[in-house]
Formats: C-alpha cells, sequence, structure tokens
C-alpha cells in the first residue's frame, strides 16, 4: 500500500484472508487500502469483520474505519471513528486529518 501498488497489495491479503478468515489483522490490514482504489463498501465490511473478530482492537482499525465512511460519504461517522482515533492517539496526523472533515462533507 506505501508503495503505491494498491492493487498487488490487495491481491495479496485477499489471499491472506482467504487462508484465515477469522484473522482480525488480515482483514483489518485488507480494508485498509480498499477506498483509495474505490472499494469503500468492502472495506467497511473487513473493517467492521474485524472489530467483530477481535473486540478490544488496535488504535489503527478506527483510523481505518473512519477511511472507509469517509469513501461510503458517511461524514458523521467518519468523524466519530476519528474522534474516538484521535482519543486514543491525540497527536497523530491523521487523527488530526481526519477531524477536520466538515459534517457535510467538505475537506
Amino acid at each position: 500500500m506505501y508503495k503505491g501498488d494498491y492493487e498487488a497489495g490487495i491481491r495479496e491479503l485477499e489471499t491472506a484472508v482467504a487462508l484465515n478468515p477469522s484473522s482480525a489483522t488480515s482483514l483489518a490490514l485488507l480494508g485498509r487500502p480498499l477506498p483509495f482504489v474505490g472499494r469503500p463498501v468492502q472495506a467497511l465490511a473487513a473493517i467492521q469483520k474485524a472489530m467483530r473478530l477481535n473486540p478490544f482492537p488496535p488504535d489503527w482499525y478506527l483510523g481505518s474505519l473512519g477511511r472507509a465512511h469517509l469513501g461510503l460519504g458517511q461524514y458523521e461517522e467518519a468523524v466519530a471513528a476519528y474522534r474516538e482515533y484521535a482519543r486514543w492517539l491525540p497527536d497523530l496526523i491523521f487523527c488530526r486529518l481526519g477531524l477536520r472533515l466538515r459534517v457535510d462533507g467538505a475537506h
């Protein structure tokens, strides 16, 4: 994802999920790049399933959840996820950027 080859990364993550569908980490990692390739519905499903499998998720799940909601135009839900993320990591730039969203969707 960080090298910009989202499709290759997504294929690898989809393989990981297929091999172990109950891996919360694999599902959450799969949800991270999907909004960037126009697949926010799948991203939200992956993150939500990961959060059901791991009811005490690491903080970065919330950033991925916010990004998925943002991709779906669900701005109130995105802001809520970023607020929770910022509660855990108030100085993290991604939290601050997420919270700069206005509920009406303007960025």
